[in-house]
């Protein structure tokens, strides 16, 4: 059976280092840790990191935390954003992480399907793992098909078609959605797509800036580009 893993204190000594089953645990100072370059997830859920912090606090934490070392000696996190934000809030400076010795690609793997899996991601925010994936390529060189991605995901080609409608988009509506992934869904960036031509683009930016003000629906995005461009003289 599997050791368990203690609750971590304040007061415990630093980086302890343990062997669970060819696991390697390490007790990992807070401050070590950096976010990872491939996190395609843009917030955490503040609700859910003070539920997980009172399970924790009452049960201990059951499942460390994964990351791999970084060439200048701190730690860069593959799994577990928010059992280390549930830590901070508990107010503790360690917590028990295992060490993983994985490449890059390997690494953007694990940060994507564990949220993928496990946790509600918006569409963009799906998008984003998959073209981090597909930007990476495979250990050979050979960027995954998105054929093969939506078979390895469990989900259609014609859905991974519509992620990746959001590729297609302007510069300046990406960078919106990169703090609010939640206000355009795929089929909606899908049907915005045939106005991303340079005379068009400028419309697509301002229709997902009302949808971000509220002034604008998903479902009338399209209708409302549509009308401007009619109505032009």
């Amino acid at each position: 059976s599997v050791a368990s893993v203690p609750l971590i204190t304040n007061s415990q000594p630093r980086r302890r280092s343990t062997v669970i089953q060819d696991r390697h645990i390490v007790r990992t100072p807070l401050n070590l840790i950096d976010k990872s370059p491939y996190q395609n997830r843009s917030k955490l859920d503040e609700n859910y990191i003070a539920d997980l912090a009172e399970n924790i606090q009452t049960d201990g934490l059951n499942n460390p935390i994964s990351v791999r070392t970084k060439a200048d000696g701190r730690y860069e996190l593959i799994a577990g954003d928010t059992r280390q934000a549930a830590a901070r809030v508990l107010g503790w400076t360690e917590i028990d992480a295992e060490i993983r010795h994985v490449d890059d690609n390997t690494a953007a793997r694990l940060v994507f399907f564990d949220n993928f899996f496990h946790k509600p991601l918006s569409d963009y925010e799906i998008y984003k793992g998959f073209s981090n994936l597909v930007a990476l390529g495979t250990t050979e060189g050979t960027p995954p098909s998105q054929r093969s991605l939506a078979k390895e995901a469990g989900i259609s080609p014609a859905q991974m078609t519509r992620l990746f409608s959001y590729a297609k988009l302007p510069t300046k509506a990406q960078e919106i959605l990169d703090e609010l992934p939640n206000i355009l869904q795929a089929n909606a960036a899908e049907s915005l797509v045939r106005f991303c031509d340079i005379s068009q683009e400028h419309l697509v930016v301002e229709a997902i800036e009302q949808l971000r003000d509220g002034k604008l629906t998903q479902g009338r995005a399209a209708a409302w580009i549509e009308h401007r461009v009619s109505s032009r003289p």
